[in-house]
């Protein structure tokens, strides 16, 4: 246990550890006056001591959420800031070398509020950056942003279900190179609607490949997922919290486990699927359709 002292009112939101079995730590720093704040990396040795930090942002507020290693030894931070971008606040990333030094600042959004902004270096070298933009296109305003190793714009996606309250909280890329969101979203099937903990699987261009809601207490609570990461069998675990309506003002720390295909027991195999599926194998072309009045699955070879 090591208190780290990094300035007036500190908060850490995320640490890696490095391969000098130190640690790195992003989070962000109120001034005395609580009129502006900056993004705050620090770096700690073996045993939590604070080697060295380094404080970056404007003349507002600036936050960072997220922090990983890049292929050249430095860092890559993803949050959101007031200081710089369209307007009201934007999503960034901002690239560091491996003593913190400021290389480079990216950002991405509309010029409403955009919100979160979680950042990881994808297989390729460079990043994938997730998170909610304040104006919504087409109903769909959970995003991600996948860029080059400089920052540079590869392609954008946004994702939804014309709730206008989607978002992602995390992003982690797959060995295969595909990805796996999670965040939450509404559920239209509860009056009044009720938020969702969600994951989505995508290509590795950002196209859809599944995408699953989950509840707890039989779905009259408020679910919230806020981090995922990937398990040694394929699957994903999530943690985020449940706000439980039968006690006001509790809420439960909530954990899930699935499988590779984002299902916590085997009714998620039919009751999970929500369109045809479509497998080409070298001809025939099989089509797959979940039959809803007997819960079987329905398989036409033409």
């Amino acid at each position: 246990n090591n208190q780290i002292e990094g300035g007036f009112n500190d908060r850490a939101y995320d640490f890696k550890q490095t391969k000098d079995k130190g640690f790195i730590i992003i989070g962000y720093n109120f001034d005395s006056t609580i009129t502006s704040a900056k993004i705050s990396l620090i770096k700690t040795d073996s045993l939590g001591n604070m080697l060295w930090q380094r404080l970056y942002g404007g003349s507002s507020y600036d936050y960072g959420y997220s922090i990983d290693s890049t292929n050249d030894g430095g860092y890559i931070i993803g949050g959101k800031t007031y200081s710089f971008g369209a307007g009201g606040s934007d999503l960034f990333l901002l690239k560091t070398d491996s003593t913190g030094d400021s290389l480079w600042l990216k950002t991405f959004g509309t010029i409403a509020n955009d919100w979160f902004g979680n950042a990881v270096t994808t297989l390729d070298g460079g990043f994938i950056l997730s998170g909610r933009l304040g104006q919504d296109q087409n109903g769909k305003d959970a995003y991600l942003v996948k860029t080059d190793s400089a920052g540079n714009i590869e392609w954008e996606g946004f994702y939804g279900r014309g709730s206008g309250l989607d978002r992602f909280y995390a992003v982690r890329q797959l060995p295969d190179s595909s990805y796996i969101a999670g965040g939450t979203t509404r559920d239209y099937n509860e009056s009044p609607w009720k938020p969702r903990g969600w994951l989505i699987k995508l290509t590795s261009n950002g196209d859809s490949l599944w995408s699953k809601t989950y509840t707890y207490y039989g779905g009259q609570t408020d679910d919230y997922v806020e981090d995922i990461n990937i398990t040694n069998d394929g699957g994903f675990i999530i943690c985020g919290y449940v706000v439980n309506n039968s006690l006001p003002s509790k809420n439960d720390l909530w954990l899930v486990k699935t499988d590779s295909l984002g299902c916590v027991d085997t009714s998620c195999l039919i009751t999970g699927i929500k369109e045809k599926i479509i497998i080409n194998i070298q001809q025939p072309i099989i089509q797959i359709y979940p039959n809803p009045s007997t819960g079987k699955l329905t398989i036409m070879i033409p």
